[in-house]
């Protein structure tokens, strides 16, 4: 199998992932529990990117604003289009990034780090050391949450508890623009 068989027959997992950690960003106040962290508030920034494939041809629906409910983009998703790129924000403790999500490969696109203690002058090192701590940090958060998601996926909870919920969220965001429009 080409790489890029493997890579399209997985994507819909991170599109999934995607639309879930969307979904956990506007239930509640945004924060997930996360085992041996603790709380983590992630929230979709102002971006995001949804495709639908229908036989040969894609639409792709981008929104960006500074809306936090995005609502062209709920309406998208509503009309059954999958998130396919996504820029979150998410802080733990003190620290916040910012980052741009791509769903096909499960990958960074763009990574803003939280401001660095160390005076570059005083110790250039000791920046670069810091840099890449902060990088692997935010790298543990996303595979937990990831682990979080999955675990939740195949268990028989996402079937009876979240799809549920995560289905009205997205069934609410095509209400939510008739009712605007009306």
């Amino acid at each position: 199998m080409e790489l890029a068989e493997r890579i399209s027959r997985w994507s819909f997992l991170g599109e999934e992932f995607l639309t879930w950690l969307w979904f956990r960003s506007e239930k509640g106040d945004g924060s997930i529990e996360v085992q041996g962290l603790g709380p983590v508030a992630i929230w979709l920034e102002n971006k995001v990117t949804l495709e639908s494939e229908e036989q040969e041809h894609t639409e792709r629906v981008s929104c960006s604003g500074q809306n936090p409910g995005l609502k062209e983009a709920r309406f998208a998703l509503a009309q059954g289009k999958k998130v396919t790129k996504a820029h979150f924000r998410m802080s733990l403790g003190e620290d916040e990034w910012s980052f741009g999500w791509e769903a096909a490969r499960l990958s960074f696109q763009s990574m803003r780090l939280p401001a660095s203690g160390v005076d570059l002058r005083e110790d250039p090192d000791g920046v670069f050391f810091e840099r890449v701590k902060l990088v692997e940090k935010s790298l543990d958060v996303l595979d937990r949450l990831f682990s979080m998601f999955v675990s939740l996926r195949v268990s028989p909870q996402w079937e009876q508890e979240e799809f549920p919920l995560l289905e009205k969220w997205i069934r609410e965001g095509d209400w939510v623009n008739r009712g605007a429009r009306n």
